[in-house]
């Protein structure tokens, strides 16, 4: 299992993060937190963040059960959804 903290948001709402000299890229985490990431690949780890280590201040609850698959955004608070989206752009 690697612990890593997210750097950063991607275009398709993953957190990326960085450890092992492996890009670190992760589904339920926010720039900030740290979580710990299962998949191991050679050159990349991926997975579900299961535990954020502190959450984020801007963590909110998501609408649906389901929102990974739909909109992983949800877990991102209003105020701070639109400019990452634009930094991502």
């Amino acid at each position: 299992m690697t612990r890593v903290t997210i750097e950063k948001l991607v275009l398709n709402g993953q957190g990326l993060g960085r450890a092992d000299n492996k890009v670190i890229l992760a589904w339920n985490a926010l720039p900030g937190e740290e979580v710990e990431v299962v998949k191991n690949k050679r050159s990349y780890a991926e997975g579900v963040a299961r535990h954020v280590i502190p959450p984020s201040p801007d963590r909110i609850e998501p609408e649906e059960g389901h929102f990974l698959a739909c909109s992983p955004r949800q877990i991102l608070s209003w105020a701070q959804e639109h400019p990452w989206k634009e930094r991502v752009a």
